[in-house]
């Protein structure tokens, strides 16, 4: 295969563009990929889909206020920000419903509006004035010769000391390992190597944003990247794209935290999930 030095960047006009999130769903589950970017079976995302995506709009505001004017948003403008994203999210797109969550998808809106402001509230106090941040949502795509499509996506944020940050929001801590084995971290890392020049290893931080039952705490998780790690993504692009262009797509394991209802909104539908089990009391009617 061509050696990762040879990777080559231009704007991706010629060929199909594949975003990283995609291949990100791929690697996580080959069947949600084909439900999804295949068949073109659009589904209604879920809760925790949403609040993810509304926190970070307002992470993102907040962080280009400080490129901007040196100064953080007043709480109550980040804290609104996330509050109408999530409505916002919810009456354009809708939700999928969650077992743990109301099936009136009012009372869910205003759940997940809760959790999105608490995680924006912890975000906002306790992460982003230790950020010193050099730009927000930056695009990027990747050449690689020979291969049918470019990559393409966003980094969530780039540091004025060349770390490359992602934000992500969860209800339990993530593993000690989460950093050093992110896919999306790699990626980015290496987006930032072949577009920026930025010399290897680069370093890579994981901001994790976890809402616990007794408290909203935020885990930084620091790592780096270098050649090797990026042969070995390079390794899994060319892997994704036989797999796409074979159809052999397969299933996540249903012990994946990811390959659930509260998490995939296909997991209905999928001939390879589980369904959960209806208990009988024993009672007669």
């Amino acid at each position: 295969m061509t050696r990762v030095p040879e990777f080559e960047w231009e704007p991706a006009i010629r060929k199909p563009q594949v975003h990283h999130s995609s291949l990100d769903v791929l690697w996580k589950c080959g069947v949600m990929f084909e439900f999804r970017y295949i068949r073109k079976i659009r589904m209604s995302p879920t809760s925790a889909i949403h609040v993810g995506r509304a926190v970070d709009q307002a992470a993102n505001l907040n962080l280009q206020n400080k490129i901007d004017t040196d100064e953080l948003l007043p709480e109550e403008h980040v804290l609104d920000i996330a509050r109408d994203a999530t409505v916002g999210l919810f009456e354009t797109e809708g939700v999928t419903p969650s077992p743990d969550e109301p099936e009136d998808p009012k009372i869910a809106c205003e759940l997940a509006v809760d959790k999105a402001v608490r995680l924006s509230r912890a975000h906002h106090t306790k992460l982003a004035p230790k950020l010193k941040p050099r730009a927000v949502q930056r695009p990027w795509a990747m050449e690689i010769p020979g291969f049918p499509f470019d990559i393409t996506g966003t980094r969530d944020l780039d540091e004025t000391d060349g770390t490359i940050r992602d934000l992500k929001t969860s209800k339990r801590s993530p593993p000690k390992t989460a950093a050093d084995t992110t896919d999306q971290g790699t990626l980015y890392s290496m987006s930032a190597w072949v577009v920026d020049q930025t010399p290897p290893p680069v370093r890579f931080a994981l901001d994790t944003i976890v809402d616990l039952k007794t408290e909203t705490k935020v885990v930084t998780q620091e790592s780096t990247r270098d050649l090797d790690d990026f042969q070995v993504m390079a390794n899994r692009i060319e892997n994704a794209e036989r797999i796409i262009r074979t159809g052999a797509f397969t299933p996540a394991r249903q012990t994946d935290w990811w390959c659930s209802l509260t998490y995939c909104a296909y997991a209905r539908m999928c001939p390879y999930f589980r369904q959960p089990k209806q208990f009988s009391t024993g009672e007669s009617q």
